[in-house]
């Protein structure tokens, strides 16, 4: 009988362990917020409807961004993206709502910013490519250093 109950359990832990997760990032915005804010409202207006920014930028103005993301996580495996949104609100040196984003997760592209480099294609070469590069580059005479000076 005690075993029954243990696997019975230990069926149910299982289960439920296997169940996904919605996992909410970065800013959660009230219902009907964005469609609050209008081109020609001031700095102090936006602050009050919603909140301070995830981040500000002043190149050209200055600019509110307001990120959030929602994460899907399945039992033991990494978290997946499943939807993000960037609200932009731009202003112009009088404080006013000059121009208004909104961008989602179709609108982003993949960008490796911790490596700090950019790879072009065309210039990756395999294994093999790698290893056999020289193989007749070279005459015998330049491999005895006789036509380097």
């Amino acid at each position: 009988m005690r075993l029954k109950k243990f696997a019975i359990l230990l069926i149910i832990s299982l289960s439920c362990s296997c169940s996904s997760q919605i996992i909410n990032r970065g800013y959660v915005a009230d219902k009907g917020v964005f469609e609050q804010i209008n081109i020609g409202m001031k700095k102090n207006s936006v602050k009050n409807i919603m909140g301070s920014p995830s981040y500000i930028t002043t190149i050209n103005g200055e600019t509110y961004y307001y990120l959030s993301s929602k994460f899907e996580k399945n039992g033991f495996m990494s978290p997946k993206e499943i939807e993000r949104n960037i609200f932009s609100i731009q202003f112009d040196d009088n404080e006013v709502i000059q121009n208004i984003y909104n961008y989602g997760l179709n609108d982003g592209k993949v960008f490796d910013y911790i490596n700090r480099r950019t790879i072009s294609r065309g210039t990756e070469l395999t294994l093999l490519q790698d290893l056999f590069d020289d193989v007749g580059r070279y005459t015998n005479a330049e491999s005895l250093g006789k036509g380097a000076f």
